[in-house]
């Protein structure tokens, strides 16, 4: 442009960080041949805030980007929701430092109900009681996710039983699966937002 004064101004050029210039080339990458998502399951000894546990991510060069969700499903355990694409990636980071997968996690098992209230349940109210956590868990999840997305990953939650056909049907229709996701689970930190917002859970 021109300044008042006669000066000719320039304008100052932006350069595209490498993280943008990742995103802008995804466009006109191939399509997956391993759709799909998992979570991925890792020991840890207490659980943090959303936001300690992105900047340990960070360091150890894990895309946070790339983390769909973040729960605790069991005491001791965390959950990170990657795509089937990004989980070979998050693996070998984790390896290198000496942190081993819980590859064999079952978050529907009757041995994740730690609570001592319900220690009396026998191994089927139990398993019950693990599904339906499960299903609360993956519902807050995809309330936190983006359109289109979130039908990508819910699709891959009704096929590993973890959310029902009405649940589908019900995000497909754009109605909010909140009234669904009322199960207490005293072993998940139930501020999901702060994950989404932590997490960049509309990548």
């Amino acid at each position: 442009g021109v300044a008042k004064s006669g000066v000719k101004t320039s304008k100052r050029k932006v350069k595209a960080s490498p993280k943008s210039r990742e995103v802008a080339a995804r466009l006109f990458t191939p399509v997956s041949g391993s759709r799909g998502f998992q979570y991925v399951y890792l020991p840890c000894r207490a659980r943090e805030k959303y936001s300690e546990v992105r900047k340990r991510l960070k360091t150890l060069k894990i895309d946070s980007a790339r983390i769909l969700d973040v729960h605790y499903p069991a005491q001791k355990v965390i959950a990170l929701l990657v795509h089937n694409d990004y989980f070979e990636t998050i693996k070998t980071r984790f390896t290198d430092v000496g942190i081993k997968l819980f590859e064999d996690f079952d978050p529907t098992d009757a041995s994740v109900i730690r609570d001592p209230a319900l220690a009396g349940l026998d191994t089927i109210a139990k398993l019950t009681k693990a599904r339906d956590l499960q299903r609360s868990r993956c519902l807050r999840a995809l309330e936190h996710i983006r359109r289109p997305v979130c039908f990508a990953v819910a699709g891959d939650f009704l096929s590993r039983g973890w959310i029902l056909d009405e649940d589908m049907k019900k995000l497909q229709a754009g109605e909010s699966l909140s009234e669904k996701a009322t199960v207490v689970d005293t072993e998940t930190d139930a501020e999901m937002a702060d994950a989404a917002a932590a997490f960049g859970a509309d990548t």
